[in-house]
């Protein structure tokens, strides 16, 4: 089991209580100096209906010749996005200095039981009557989602479960505000999501959602730690922070031996690890994973979902979508969908 470095979290908590000073106070060139210093003291590597479900039991081979923090934003975005793809596509203006970094969002999540979460009854994702439909105005209208109503409760681990084509991706990509439905209404952690402009989803879904995908979606020119950080790209802090994040992330999924490779380097089940530190380093509130074991053999995806297990023990809330009858039996929910409903 995977816990929290509590030595960084006592050096990140002295960060955050002195950042707004320090940053007032250094000039351009002491700034610069400290970026220097951080890359020689740190060995820091370039960074080039009502729902029906089931409920069971108990509720290093190097090229780059310049840091990817030394380079311009615009340079580092244009690397993403033609990478990654839909998820970081869209531009999000921040502050020039970063965000609060003693922000709620900032902070890595408690550390409970999912029984004591399920206790304060707090409904994280709902879902009320929310359709969708594709070719609207056209005489074959396809009818991707029908009437779906779900709660999701803060700190379960929730399985997606329903053949090719049944409209579970189409929901996962609604819960993760990478698209839109035609009718109904999306609520997270208590915000109507469905009138939100591109540059509030895009901040939403930085401060409340990671991605874990089936092809893992890794930069392949870039380190273990360069594409764990790219994710913080978008939060508004400053690159050092952003660096700092992502060692924590990797520690946490077990691969701080392996932060310097490249991913071909990498094994299927380590690959997969990358991705879910690259989707922890915003500590998010939700993991949204998609097919997350679905490439791997059954010992790697064992040692996956008992990462997943852990994180959910930590607090996280998950939804994954699954083939895997086996992984879905060991959530806490199984939603199935079938045809575009759920159906139990």
């Amino acid at each position: 089991m995977f816990s929290l470095d509590s030595e960084f979290e006592k050096n990140r908590k002295l960060i955050n209580e002195t950042i707004d000073d320090l940053y007032s106070s250094l000039t351009s060139r002491s700034l610069s100096r400290l970026h220097r210093n951080a890359d020689n003291e740190a060995n820091i590597p370039n960074l080039k209906d009502e729902t029906k479900c089931e409920v069971k039991g108990e509720t290093k081979d190097k090229t780059s010749s310049e840091p990817l923090y030394y380079q311009e934003e615009e340079n580092a975005e244009k690397i993403v996005e033609e990478q990654i793809g839909a998820l970081f596509t869209d531009e999000v203006e921040v502050n020039e200095l970063g965000e609060d970094f003693t922000s709620e969002s900032d902070r890595p999540p408690k550390v409970v039981e999912a029984s004591e979460v399920f206790a304060q009854n707090s409904s994280l994702i709902v879902l009320n009557d929310v359709r969708k439909i594709y070719n609207v105005d056209t005489e074959q209208p396809v009818h991707a989602l029908k009437s779906v109503n779900i709660t999701i409760f803060d700190g379960e681990f929730v399985s997606i479960v329903g053949e090719s084509g049944s409209g579970k991706s189409t929901l996962l990509n609604i819960l993760g505000l990478l698209d839109t439905s035609t009718s109904g209404e999306y609520i997270l952690d208590g915000i109507i999501t469905n009138n939100l402009k591109v540059d509030e989803k895009s901040k939403l879904r930085g401060e409340k959602l990671g991605f874990v995908f089936q092809s893992f979606h890794l930069i392949q020119s870039k380190t273990v730690l360069e594409n764990v950080a790219i994710a913080g790209m978008y939060t508004g802090k400053k690159q050092f922070m952003r660096v700092l994040d992502a060692q924590n992330a990797i520690d946490m999924v077990g691969l701080t031996h392996r932060k310097d490779f490249l991913p071909a380097k990498l094994s299927g089940g380590e690959k997969q690890r990358v991705a879910i530190a690259r989707a922890l380093a915003n500590n998010p509130r939700i993991l949204l994973c998609d097919e997350p074991t679905g490439n791997l053999d059954s010992k790697t995806a064992s040692e996956i979902e008992e990462i997943l297990q852990n994180l959910n023990k930590q607090g996280y809330t998950i939804v994954m979508v699954t083939h895997n009858n086996e992984l879905a039996n060991r959530t806490d929910r199984i939603i199935r969908v079938s045809d575009g409903e759920v159906i139990g």
